[in-house]
């Protein structure tokens, strides 16, 4: 091997000293504690866990939004739960060789940029002056008639 086929050999290796050794030592804690409740990695036969540790990964995000920083059953920052979690998922895909937004079962479809669905303007006559009135087809979806994102 050459210089140059030397070069581009470790060019390709991922350098894993980039990732915090503190972060993955609390992540290490969390997967611990998974592994005395359940087995190692017993999720990749689990059906659809992909979907439930998305499920928890939120869970954990919205108690940090509620300004919780530990998880009360284990000690844990949950931020070290949802690093757990999100590594859970990617794992997950990865060996079911799932693609987000293509072939991952439990993404709805995206929806085509233009007017909103048809049962949902069907439902209210108002529904196209409404849409007018908001700046676009998907605010009116997402945003309760009477309420302002902006204000």
């Amino acid at each position: 091997m050459n210089k140059s086929e030397k070069y581009a050999a470790k060019a390709k290796k991922v350098d894993l000293t980039l990732i915090s050794a503190n972060a993955n030592e609390t992540e290490a804690r969390v997967l611990e504690m998974g592994d005395a409740k359940y087995s190692r990695r017993d999720y990749l036969n689990q059906p659809n866990y992909d979907l439930e540790a998305m499920r928890a990964l939120l869970r954990h995000v919205s108690e940090i939004m509620k300004g919780e920083q530990y998880d009360e059953e284990s000690g844990q920052h949950h931020l070290a739960h949802v690093r757990a979690n999100a590594g859970i998922i990617l794992e997950c895909w990865a060996s079911h060789n799932v693609e987000p937004g293509v072939n991952w079962p439990h993404v709805p479809a995206k929806p085509k940029l233009g007017s909103p669905p048809a049962e949902i303007v069907a439902d209210d006559e108002k529904a196209d002056d409404r849409v007018a009135k908001s700046g676009g087809p998907f605010k009116q979806i997402f945003v309760p008639q009477g309420r302002d994102c902006t204000s």
